[in-house]
């Protein structure tokens, strides 16, 4: 809603485009927030298809082989809300496939929140100034007053990193795991509650963070011009330049004359495909 808010209010402040971090085409603010809603869009819908194959009631499965006493597991299942029952009493106790896949989408969410935060990153940079984050996400820096620092999105970008060591963990986890419990699962708990915390909590702070976000359309319809191409010779050559990004005249007037005398007596007759060749 927050992305959606800002794609609406600035549907027509223009701004560059980037690919390969260089400028590409003009576009609006609003389409590049909507991008983002996409992504986040596609992470509300594995959640919503990941419930589908969690919500299923495990009860009666017991140890590992079912239980003697005449439960109702269907009736337990519908009161409690299941969309389903756990068919494979040893699949119940030793699964966790539900732990493993919803840290899988969060993990995708994060990347998601990093990949975001690394542009706010440089949208606040001088040589950018395409936005202005609200105070209370940033901070100053002790000995430089006139700074300030994207400090969300920099510790969301790292948190990103922990999640994804999470899933890591639970794979690793149960990969080589024979049926049915093993203690080894208790070890589960601490990835998935601390995934579920660190989402929850780093989506909440960029909710709040980017309704308040205030682009500068100002600077983002600043021309970018492109830098001026930079002579290679000499300086550069040592450095291990390629003669071949001079242009092609400054190319044949350095490097001609050197060809034609190693060449020898055949010198006369070589073409420009062959000196290229050479």
């Amino acid at each position: 809603r927050a992305l959606i808010d800002q794609a609406q209010a600035h549907a027509s402040t223009v701004m560059p485009g980037f690919t390969h971090l260089q400028v590409a085409q003009p576009i609006s603010f609003g389409h590049h927030m909507l991008a983002y809603e996409a992504m986040f869009a596609r992470d509300d819908e594995r959640l919503r298809d990941a419930r589908v194959r969690v919500n299923r009631l495990p009860l009666g499965a017991a140890a590992l082989a079912g239980t003697s006493y005449p439960i109702d597991r269907q009736r337990v299942a519908n009161s409690l809300g299941f969309d389903g029952l756990c068919e494979n009493s040893l699949d119940a106790v030793s699964d966790r496939d539900f732990a493993i896949e919803f840290t899988a989408a969060a993990a995708l969410i994060m990347t998601h929140i990093s990949r975001l935060s690394e542009e706010l990153i440089l949208w606040m940079t001088s040589r950018y100034g395409f936005i202005k984050l609200p105070d209370r996400f940033c901070t100053g820096s002790s000995i430089m007053p006139q700074k300030k620092n994207p400090d969300v999105p920099e510790l969301a970008r790292g948190k990103t990193g922990r999640v994804f060591g999470h899933l890591m963990a639970l794979l690793t986890l149960m990969k080589g795991q024979p049926l049915a419990y093993n203690k080894d699962n208790q070890e589960d708990k601490e990835p998935l509650f601390d995934t579920v915390d660190t989402v929850l909590d780093t989506l909440r702070a960029f909710s709040e963070m980017i309704a308040g976000m205030e682009p500068q359309p100002q600077a983002m319809r600043r021309p970018w011009r492109v830098l001026p191409r930079q002579p290679i010779w000499p300086t550069t050559w040592s450095r291990g330049a390629c003669p071949f990004e001079m242009p092609m005249r400054q190319w044949r007037l350095r490097f001609e004359p050197l060809l034609i005398r190693a060449a020898g007596s055949r010198s006369s007759q070589l073409s420009n495909s062959r000196l290229l060749a050479l």
